[in-house]
């Protein structure tokens, strides 16, 4: 298996999670109040929301509802593998919704957090959460679950979270590679691989990181050179609910982020720059800058990696493809790392 692999060929789910994670509480939902429903009676799972947290403020709590209900669905009975504990209200949810037969075991790297969530949840009388103060790197499950929810936003899929599936087990993962808003995966264990599609619903943000500065880097190694691909049109994600570009430039051009600024008069500049544990020091990084109304664009990089060279080819197999929509990606997940398709497994991208 080829998989996505990091800037030394590594598989990519060698990396360690990014820091990002849903927000807790998480924001405002849109569309219709999930509480203002469940007191008509028509969902059950915003009912158990009540019940798990009284607190509980309409909207504000629709995204990971609609998650939990409508991705994961836990049943009576289920184990329940959770990593990334936060305040424990989604636990909480998780014990609801599992019933006093089924389980949940919540992971927390942050001893602070795992300790002030375990008495929260004691606290609201759920004897059937344990918190385990754990990074999820490590763990390696002494049972099997039914289910896993995973609230931290990762580079890489770990196959030891995944390996503590049954067979037929269900994942809700935020894939976070380094481009784009992240993406939400919906996996199957199915033996020694788990497949699932790329979910339309946007993942975790990613962090607002430096701006590259090339001045400062007094790098010797600078070239430059003309491209006429609109760097508005790769940079920006028209759609982005359902855009498709992203997924493939993440996949073939590994560890690449990206920030589009406006600069007046219709000036800006895109600029490219290399993240992740296994990017060398000083890092590939590269500048397109947009002018109104230009025949070509000037490219500016730096380093081992072209990374607009990278990321338009990546950009421009896309477009062969028909530019497929987001739901239309899947991922396979093994030991061996991880690979991007295009409709069905067999057909793989990267």
């Amino acid at each position: 298996m080829s998989g996505v692999r990091d800037a030394g060929g590594r598989p990519e789910r060698d990396a360690v999670p990014k820091a990002r994670r849903e927000p807790d509480p998480p924001p405002a939902g849109r569309g219709a109040d999930p509480v203002a429903q469940g007191r008509r009676g028509t969902d059950p799972v915003v009912e158990g929301l009540r019940r798990a947290d009284p607190v509980v403020e309409g909207r504000r709590e629709a995204e990971p509802v609609a998650e939990i209900g409508e991705l994961l669905g836990p049943l009576p009975g289920d184990r329940v593998l959770e990593v990334g504990t936060g305040s424990g209200r989604t636990a909480c949810l998780l014990a609801e919704l599992v019933g006093p037969h089924g389980r949940v075991v919540s992971l927390e790297a942050d001893a602070g957090t795992a300790g002030a969530a375990t008495e929260r949840i004691a606290g609201r009388g759920f004897p059937n959460v344990r918190v385990v103060r754990q990074d999820a790197l490590s763990f390696e499950a002494a049972e099997p679950f039914d289910r896993l929810h995973v609230r931290v936003g990762m580079a890489g899929i770990p196959w030891n979270l995944l390996a503590a599936l049954r067979p037929g087990g269900l994942a809700v993962v935020p894939w976070c590679p380094a481009w784009g808003p992240g993406h939400r995966l919906t996996l199957i264990r199915l033996g020694r691989e788990a497949v699932g599609r790329i979910d339309t619903t946007p993942g975790i943000p990613p962090p607002q990181g430096p701006r590259p500065d090339p001045p400062a880097r007094a790098r010797t190694d600078v070239r430059r050179y003309a491209t006429r691909i609109n760097p508005l049109t790769v940079g920006h994600a028209p759609g982005s609910r359902t855009y498709g570009g992203g997924v493939v430039i993440a996949a073939m051009a590994p560890g690449v982020h990206h920030d589009l600024s406006g600069e007046g008069a219709g000036r800006a500049t895109l600029r490219l720059h290399e993240t992740g544990s296994g990017a060398p020091v000083p890092p590939s990084w590269a500048t397109v800058a947009f002018e109104p109304d230009a025949d070509d664009y000037e490219v500016t990089v730096s380093g081992k990696r072209d990374l607009w060279e990278e990321v338009t080819s990546a950009w421009m197999y896309w477009n062969s493809l028909g530019r497929p929509e987001r739901g239309r990606f899947g991922m396979t997940v093994s030991r061996d790392g991880q690979e991007i398709w295009l409709d069905k497994p067999s057909h793989i991208i990267a």
